[in-house]
């Protein structure tokens, strides 16, 4: 056990804990657990047999790059666009799937997930009425120390300084991104409400699974760009930044990434030998 990260331990028992979230909201018979069960396992075997191959070739780019002295905008754009085409591609494989599971739902069920949905939405909400502009400056800064120190260990005050300055720096899009959510959400109730017209029903699926971007008010696309600038900027300088003991302690966890997906590969009998 010792062995086996946290990671590999979580992928292990995907198809369990994957089952016991769809179960927080919506309660599904014998023969729908049976096909959750049948869709998850498909799903995992086609991810380790195909995707996971494409991960360890980034993170060998990745590993590469991080130990430069220096990096560029263009290298963390380069993984960026990487990350965003494996996210599209697992995405992609998931249509089929949630188009057989969610078509076998009764209206009873239906009923049950859009309101469990909508009891976490407004949990949401609420959340984000109480916060004051300087919380969500402070959410940001320490989400964002609390990535380097798992990945790089304990920022230096020097570091913590970028990163509050950045904190600052970032144009908010919450309104924005919940009438985003909004549209996302009506769209799916709509989609669902036509689950008995097979061809309706899912091309609304695939369009609110792969492209779901479309319903984004279009004043959100050049915001997200400007933040995603000054997130690369000040991720080259934390990079330049870093001590030799930051350096060796992240190439040590990209390492371990690494050897996670090739322990995931071999669960799935995915593994060259």
């Amino acid at each position: 056990m010792s062995a086996c990260s946290s990671r590999q331990l979580g992928y292990r028992y995907a198809e369990q804990l994957i089952s016991w979230q769809v179960g927080r909201y919506v309660t599904l018979d014998s023969e729908q657990r049976t096909l959750l069960r049948e869709e998850l396992d498909s799903f995992l075997q086609w991810h380790a047999e195909n995707e996971m191959p494409e991960y360890l070739l980034a993170l060998h780019h990745i590993y590469r790059d991080a130990n430069r002295s220096e990096i560029t905008e263009d290298d963390l754009y380069h993984h960026a666009q990487m990350m965003g085409k494996f996210w599209l591609s697992a995405r992609t494989a998931l249509v089929q799937p949630s188009i057989r599971l969610l078509s076998t739902l009764t209206d009873d069920q239906v009923d049950e997930l859009f309101s469990a949905i909508e009891e976490r939405r407004q949990e949401r909400r609420e959340e984000a009425r109480e916060r004051t502009q300087e919380d969500i400056y402070e959410m940001r800064q320490d989400s964002m120390e609390s990535q380097v120190r798992d990945f790089m260990g304990r920022p230096n005050r020097g570091q913590r300084e970028l990163i509050g300055a950045w904190s600052r720096q970032l144009k908010s899009v919450g309104p924005m991104w919940t009438e985003y959510n909004d549209r996302w959400f009506e769209e799916f109730r709509a989609a669902m409400d036509a689950r008995h017209d097979t061809e309706r029903f899912a091309q609304r699926i695939e369009a609110l699974w792969v492209e779901p971007e479309v319903l984004r008010n279009p004043e959100m696309d050049p915001i997200l760009q400007a933040n995603t600038e000054a997130t690369m900027a000040m991720m080259v300088q934390l990079h330049g930044s870093m001590t030799d003991r930051q350096r060796q302690r992240l190439m040590r966890n990209i390492d371990g990434y690494r050897r996670d997906i090739m322990g995931m590969m071999r669960q799935r009998g995915a593994l060259p030998q």
